[in-house]
């Protein structure tokens, strides 16, 4: 008898994911990126501080490019918002000593910039306005931090100027103990918890970038002190075109505490919350002003990271406008006169800080 055929079926088991197992997964998952991302972060973080130590290397190099071709260090300018047309000779921009614009605007013919150094002569620009928009219309990239930000130009609603903005200021140093002795220098410290407050306004050393008045010590003719005006840096004031005797040309051989010992620009310290659109105080005019807190901090102030403290109650914006920092964790660069560049701590003594600022107190530390 003839069976009847039947077909065989084939169970496939089909085997899938549950719910809780999927959800285990996706916790997994979670917890592996939320263990990798900070190492990710840090590591990209320890890439862009290598490129800004990188970047004050390279100003350094141009500095010493700048003490050999001119036989001096750049000026520091002569007053701030300065017009590039008030400060050309020949139709071509003036040297150290009466230059009104920054240290930054001195260097460029040796960061690879000397087109726009030279581009008032070169483009045939005349008139104060078209001298004016050449600056504010050309970024320099080795000015920007890239753990802060990429080029950037001020927005800031308070101005009419769109300059492209820098985050690197040189040191301006007070008296050391060695100059004006322990009372005086301890009533000075004292004081400069105000930072900007005794920076401008106070007797001893009179920044003001917006007046002329300094306050020069009694000094005999031996002393090797005698030219002092006030600025104990390696970037001094210039002249400007006045007949003021501010500037004073600083070679190597003016730098008595050593080239390895003496710092001569750092970072900046800025608000987080300004870095898209600088700031009317201290960042505004940028790499193209003179003598003024966008290219200019002081060495008596205590160093801080980006946004860490506010001022005190009464001082607005004067610490952070006064102070190195940067947004670094724990570090800000530092660059010295014999063209190293290293990490100085945030917690660094002002008064230590302030004597490597000093090129000649004879007060040698090792930072």
């Amino acid at each position: 008898m003839m069976r009847p055929h039947v077909r065989k079926q084939h169970v496939r088991n089909c085997k899938a994911f549950t719910l809780v197992e999927l959800l285990v997964v996706i916790a997994i998952i979670g917890v592996l990126v939320a263990l990798l991302l900070p190492a990710v972060q840090s590591a990209r973080e320890a890439a862009r501080r290598t490129q800004c130590i990188n970047q004050v290397k390279q100003l350094m190099l141009a500095m010493q490019n700048h003490v050999g071709a001119r036989k001096v260090f750049p000026s520091g300018g002569f007053v701030s918002n300065p017009d590039l047309i008030d400060y050309m000779s020949g139709g071509k921009p003036a040297g150290p000593k009466t230059q009104g614009l920054s240290w930054a605007f001195q260097l460029l013919p040796y960061i690879e910039e000397d087109a726009l150094h030279s581009a008032p002569q070169n483009s045939g620009a005349t008139t104060r306005q078209a001298i004016t928009d050449l600056l504010e219309n050309s970024k320099v990239d080795g000015f920007y931090c890239p753990s802060r930000r990429g080029p950037t130009r001020n927005s800031h609603p308070d101005r009419n100027t769109q300059n492209w903005l820098i985050d690197y200021a040189a040191a301006h140093a007070d008296f050391t103990r060695s100059d004006i002795g322990d009372a005086t220098f301890d009533m000075m410290l004292e004081d400069a918890r105000w930072c900007k407050a005794r920076f401008v306004w106070a007797g001893l050393v009179n920044f003001n970038p917006f007046g002329s008045e300094v306050k020069r010590p009694v000094l005999t003719p031996s002393d090797p002190r005698r030219d002092y005006v006030g600025y104990w840096g390696v970037i001094v004031r210039s002249n400007g075109n006045t007949a003021q005797r501010f500037y004073t040309p600083i070679t190597f051989a003016r730098i008595t505490d050593g080239s390895s010992k003496t710092i001569v620009l750092g970072e900046k310290r800025l608000q987080p919350s300004e870095y898209d659109t600088g700031n009317f105080e201290d960042d505004d005019k940028g790499w193209s002003d003179g003598w003024d807190w966008d290219v200019i901090r002081y060495g008596l102030c205590q160093p801080e990271q980006d946004g860490m403290n506010n001022p005190p109650t009464g001082q607005g914006n004067s610490i952070r406008a006064s102070t190195f920092g940067s947004a670094h964790s724990g570090v800000f660069t530092a660059g010295f006169a014999d063209g190293s560049a290293r990490g100085m701590e945030y917690d660094i003594e002002p008064e230590l800080f302030n004597r490597l600022c000093h090129r000649a107190d004879g007060e040698i530390v090792s930072p």
